[in-house]
């Protein structure tokens, strides 16, 4: 809605750029799912030191597929004035697209710790720091897609950088919420002792990637 006040150009821009930064996006939070149902076996089970490495190599992890899957989503630049789009809407889309894409290491180090809470089924915390995010976005936008309060007039790269910033935030906020929180700091007294683990790296990549192509291709 916002972008669009700025032009139609800028508009089918943003819908191209999105169109496909999204399977990108949603293969990390595919991804990002195969902690949960781990971290709630070893709740339910009574083994609560296997909690925190659980977390501490999802981090490692999941910080790993955000940065390649940002390094694919580049690759993916030369190969946009091939696909049958106006050279004015690629010329725009192409450095949009850059910055979305780089949302997506922030926003995966985000869903460690989002899906690492529910699998404690702590879920209010992550809902009201996307929802926060969110509004966050929106004022970014006014601000920097019309020039307001100030800011430059940045039209569609403005509401990139909204975008990338609210999403910087997230993880930001939800780290704080794990490590300082009451609710879920008592499962992490492990977390500075815990070793990174190929065996739980590896359990963890086995749940993730089907679960990851399975939610794409959806």
């Amino acid at each position: 809605m916002m972008v669009g006040r700025v032009g139609t150009t800028e508009l089918a821009a943003s819908a191209f750029a999105n169109g496909i930064f999204a399977n990108f996006l949603l293969f990390g939070i595919g991804f990002s799912f195969s902690i949960t149902p781990l971290v709630g076996k070893a709740f339910g089970s009574g083994h609560k030191q296997e909690i925190a490495p659980l977390l501490k190599n999802s981090i490692v992890l999941f910080s790993g597929i955000g940065l390649l899957l940002f390094v694919l989503a580049l690759g993916m630049t030369p190969f946009m004035p091939h696909m049958n789009q106006p050279e004015e809407v690629v010329e725009l889309a192409i450095p949009y697209f850059i910055v979305i894409s780089a949302s997506v290491f922030p926003l995966m180090l985000f869903a460690a710790f989002k899906q690492f809470a529910e699998g404690l089924s702590v879920t209010k915390p992550a809902t009201a720091i996307t929802l926060f995010a969110n509004l966050v976005n929106v004022v970014l936008n006014y601000l920097l897609i019309y020039g307001k309060g100030g800011f430059p007039e940045l039209g569609l790269m403005g509401a990139g950088y909204a975008t990338l910033i609210s999403r910087i935030l997230m993880p930001i906020m939800m780290g704080w919420y794990t490590f300082r929180g009451r609710t879920l700091k008592p499962y992490l007294k492990e977390f500075a002792l815990a070793a990174y683990s190929s065996g739980i790296v590896k359990k963890l990549s086995s749940l993730g990637f089907p679960m990851a192509v399975q939610f794409t291709f959806e």
